[in-house]
C-alpha cells in the first residue's frame, strides 16, 4: 500500500501506529512537499493553486511510488484537496488491481483541540 502525503516528513512510524497501522514496513510513502505547484499553493499558502499542475505532480508522485514497488495495490491520500489520481499507470492507465482511496484522518500527533 502507498500513502501520498501533503508532507511526507510528517508521516513516521509513531503517527502510523497511533492511527492503527501495524505493518508499517510494507508501506511506500510519497510526499508532495517537493512538488513546486503543490508546495507553494498548499504548504506555503502563497501564489495560485493551479489544479492542473497539482494533478500532474500528484500523478507523477503516484507513478514513482508504483515504480518503486510494483506490489503497491492501493494508494491512500492524506490530503483534503480533490483527488487527481484517476489514472497513474503506464500510458495514463491504472495498473490492474490498483485501488485508490482518500483519507484525511492521518494528522501529526499533538494535543487535541479540547486539551489546548
Amino acid at each position: 500500500m502507498g500513502i501520498i502525503a501533503a508532507d511526507s516528513r510528517g508521516i513516521d512510524e509513531t503517527l502510523l501506529l497511533a492511527a492503527g497501522v501495524e505493518m508499517t514496513e510494507k508501506l511506500v510513502i510519497g510526499g508532495m512537499e517537493d512538488q513546486r505547484a503543490f508546495s507553494e499553493a498548499v504548504i506555503e499558502e502563497r501564489g495560485v493553486l493551479d489544479s492542473e499542475e497539482i494533478e500532474e505532480a500528484t500523478v507523477s508522485v503516484a507513478r514513482e511510488m508504483v515504480e518503486e514497488d510494483p506490489a503497491v495495490g492501493a494508494l491512500l491520500r492524506e490530503c483534503k484537496l480533490p483527488s487527481p489520481l484517476r489514472e497513474v499507470g503506464p500510458g495514463g492507465r491504472r495498473p490492474p488491481g490498483l485501488r485508490l482511496r482518500h483519507h484525511d484522518k492521518l494528522r501529526p500527533l499533538g494535543p487535541r483541540p479540547e486539551e489546548v
